[in-house]
């Protein structure tokens, strides 16, 4: 967080999710990014952390310490055609399993909103939900 935010000051959370073995992937969210900074933002994450493989980069809007609210970025925002990067050959962690003699590939993949237009998120409110919830648990019995 301190490098990222030594650039950008734009970066709101960093996460190192536990589905990434807490170590070679990490979630960076940005408010409002211009175009660009999210792979400079990935780059100075790969520059600071060896081990890193993947670094997805989502609004502000999206819970980096959830998986699900990265994946629902993921559906809604990112376009594989456009929005991966992946850089071949690259020094990696030893303790990676799939590397070859220290080698690697790092993939960003930027799951922010393609444009400052691009439609509002929408939420249920929580007591819906809780309420849901309740009415699946009654008819699960």
């Amino acid at each position: 967080m301190r490098a990222l935010r030594g650039t950008f000051s734009n970066v709101t959370k960093v996460s190192y999710p536990k589905s990434g073995t807490c170590r070679f992937h990490a979630v960076i969210a940005m408010r409002n990014p211009v175009a660009g900074q999210q792979k400079n933002a990935a780059m100075i994450a790969f520059a600071e952390d060896i081990s890193l493989k993947l670094v997805i980069i989502v609004d502000e809007d999206v819970d980096v310490f959830n998986d699900q609210d990265i994946f629902w970025a993921m559906a809604t925002r990112f376009q594989a055609d456009d929005d991966i990067d992946v850089i071949r050959n690259a020094f990696g962690a030893i303790l990676d399993p799939s590397n070859d003699n220290g080698k690697t590939a790092k993939m960003i993949i930027d799951a922010t909103k393609p444009r400052p237009d691009f439609s509002q998120r929408h939420r249920l409110p929580p007591e819906a939900i809780a309420r849901a919830k309740a009415l699946i648990a009654k008819v699960r019995g």
